[in-house]
């Protein structure tokens, strides 16, 4: 693979720019667009897996706390299942009151897909699915965290009708620690309800075989931003890295993962704004088709438009409104600050397209730790700012801060551990992201976003 580096920098906003290619991928797939779900990530019906977040077998000095957060926010009193494809895995029965949450504890740690970290270049094929079946619409959040506080991530899942048959890798970017032996960007591929044939662009020479419960395990410490996955048939689709650094400030390691957005729910319009406490933010931008433009504050960057097997990496220091003349998809990699506060992470940045209207209903990362602090930012329209309360509390609109050169703006709103409600009266369009963060920990989430079906 190839991989060339570009160093800009800008003088206001500050922010630098690295271009990648990887030149064996094959041509892209134009996806449809559809009419969307206009409200947050609920279903009845799930599959997932969790990427595995411990480093080595020769390291029996910790475990990993694998939890499950099941939110009902409707009016119907709850009965879901939890079961697996693992036969080491339990089945759960809970039933969840109407607008409340309940956690389910996912053991053993071993259901954990590549556990242990088996090495770069590893394809492990096993059955390591996890599955829900609920009586009504409920949202899932998966965390995965050592247990001495040492890392973790968390990350929403994607409905069955949601999933799609392409999506693009997310990986880690480090370059000071990339070929270190606990550095390993990991890709794992979940069966849903049919057998499939899935691709993957440039990692693997032969195809892959996958049925429902299947999980497929790719491992390398190559980087693999832009590796465009195609299935002959919906999968779900995870990137983590085990112990990812992140290209800003990389002081030490963390869990790193997210569940993918299929490439149909990509948007041309995403505002960001770097996340607490970081002192610099890193996104990653990736293009669903060939010969688009990129433009960074409404200017446009390079002289040449960008190709799918391309991708940018940006360092924001503030806030940046990124568009693509097609659809574009954005992810944010977390890092430590120099305050010791924060870790890496992987965040789906929601675009314009991706806004809801309704209320939502979601629940924080687990840590009860009066070291960690949770936020949640809701970003919307100029127009709409002052129209949204969380737990009953509204934000003053001079509170929202603009997101680079755009009419996008954000409020962070601090909350406690657990269960919260953003309350949406006039039905305006926002998104919302979930973040925590303490010494040497972080998470990231975005509950708050539609996709697209198909």
């Amino acid at each position: 693979m190839k991989f060339l580096i570009l160093l800009t920098l800008i003088a206001a906003p500050a922010w630098g720019f690295r271009r990648g290619h990887i030149s064996e991928l094959p041509g892209h797939i134009r996806s449809s667009f559809d009419t969307p779900d206009h409200g947050p990530l609920l279903g009845t019906d799930f599959v997932f897996a969790i990427p595995n977040s411990h480093l080595s077998s020769t390291d029996q000095s910790y475990t990993e706390t694998l939890t499950l957060t099941i939110t009902n926010p409707g009016t119907t009193d709850g009965s879901i299942t939890v079961y697996s494809s693992d036969p080491d895995f339990v089945n759960v029965t809970v039933a969840i009151t109407k607008q409340s949450s309940s956690t389910v504890n996912i053991t053993p740690p071993t259901l954990q897909t590549n556990y242990m970290d088996l090495g770069n270049g590893k394809t492990v094929y096993d059955r390591k699915a996890l599955f829900v079946a609920s009586n009504t619409p409920v949202s899932l959040v998966v965390s995965n965290f050592r247990t001495d506080a040492k890392g973790g991530d968390t990350f929403a899942v994607i409905p069955t009708c949601n999933l799609a048959q392409q999506y693009f890798m997310i990986g880690d970017q480090s370059i000071p620690n990339q070929f270190k032996a606990n550095y390993t960007n990991i890709i794992t591929l979940v069966g849903a309800k049919q057998n499939a044939t899935v691709k993957l662009g440039g990692l693997l020479a032969s195809s892959i075989e996958i049925g429902p419960g299947d999980t497929v395990t790719i491992a390398t410490n190559l980087y693999v931003n832009s590796v465009i996955i195609n299935s002959t048939a919906p999968i779900a689709v995870f990137s983590a890295n085990v112990c990812g650094y992140s290209h800003v400030n990389p002081q030490a390691c963390s869990y790193e993962a997210a569940m993918l957005f299929p490439t149909r729910s990509w948007g041309a319009f995403v505002p960001f704004y770097k996340l607490l406490p970081e002192d610099t933010g890193e996104v990653i931008v990736r293009f669903q088709y060939d010969k688009t433009y990129l433009l960074i504050d409404n200017e446009v960057y390079h002289t040449k438009p960008f190709y799918s097997d391309e991708y940018v990496a940006l360092n924001i220091t503030s806030g940046v409104y990124l568009q693509g003349s097609s659809p574009i998809d954005v992810t944010a990699i977390g890092n430590i600050a120099n305050s010791g506060l924060g870790a890496p992470f992987f965040l789906h940045v929601p675009s314009s397209n991706n806004f809801i209207t309704r209320d939502l209903t979601f629940a924080t990362g687990l840590d009860k730790s009066p070291m960690t602090t949770h936020v949640v930012r809701i970003t919307t329209d100029i127009n709409y700012i002052g129209s949204f309360s969380v737990d009953g509390y509204a934000p003053n609109p001079l509170l929202y801060r603009r997101m680079g050169f755009s009419d996008y703006y954000f409020v962070d709103v601090k909350v406690t551990a657990g269960q919260h409600t953003i309350s949406n009266p006039k039905l305006q369009p926002y998104s919302a992201v979930v973040y925590g963060y303490g010494p040497d920990q972080s998470y990231a989430f975005a509950p708050g976003v539609y996709l697209l079906r198909k």
